[in-house]
């Protein structure tokens, strides 16, 4: 005897599979194959924006790989994306001697969370610290310690720190079509009733040259 799921199958592809002349299988064939590369390239192409995020958010240098890279979930309408690269000694020293230049550090329109331009920072909202902010508050008022308390980093001893967090304008636009001017605060300077649109962090290991980035 089959089962629902055997008889299912057999009404529903087998059966016609069989029916089908060579050519026709052929045909079939091809386009199942076509279908799979299409679903692959989609998928590669949104892992490479997402990777691209990160590399005009931190400003990293040309051809720097990533030793480890996370673009979350694809069920999710705005993931979390993580990255790590490590610099040579050379995209090191050049990387560092701009870290406290606020101009070079002036993130570029993002495009992500629903955040298309940041018209206003504050003084400190591009400063990188030697120390972890503190954590934020999330909806319900739990506290969100964002990538500073995970274990790659919180094993590092010493380090820099950078949290930029985007504040909705108030009111917000009436129109999805309208464009925002959203305003960014270093994470240091966020109150307990401030809810962020859009969150970036980073942390460098200044010990191992490597970077911790999350978008």
């Amino acid at each position: 005897m089959t089962g629902p799921v055997e008889r299912y199958l057999e009404r529903s592809f087998f059966a016609p599979w069989r029916a089908m002349s060579v050519p026709q299988r052929w045909i079939v064939s091809v386009g199942i194959v076509g279908l799979i590369l299409s679903l692959i390239s989609i998928r590669d192409a949104e892992r490479s924006r997402k990777m691209d995020l990160l590399r005009e958010q931190f400003h990293l240098p040309a051809g720097i790989a990533f030793t480890d890279f996370d673009p979350g979930g694809s069920k999710v309408k705005w993931p979390v994306i993580r990255g790590t690269v490590t610099f040579s000694q050379t995209q090191y020293d050049a990387w560092v001697s701009a870290l406290d230049d606020g101009k070079t550090w002036r993130p570029v329109p993002v495009r992500y969370r629903d955040v298309t331009t940041i018209g206003r920072y504050s003084a400190d909202a591009l400063r990188w610290r030697d120390y972890r902010p503190p954590p934020r508050r999330r909806d319900g008022g739990l506290p969100d310690w964002g990538i500073f308390f995970e274990a790659p980093v919180q094993s590092i001893r010493r380090g820099r720190y950078f949290c930029l967090a985007v504040l909705a304008v108030e009111p917000p636009p009436s129109r999805d079509d309208e464009k925002r001017d959203d305003r960014a605060v270093s994470c240091w300077e966020l109150g307990e009733q401030d809810a962020p649109v859009m969150v970036i962090e980073g942390v460098l290991d200044t010990d191992t040259r490597r970077l911790h980035m999350k978008f």
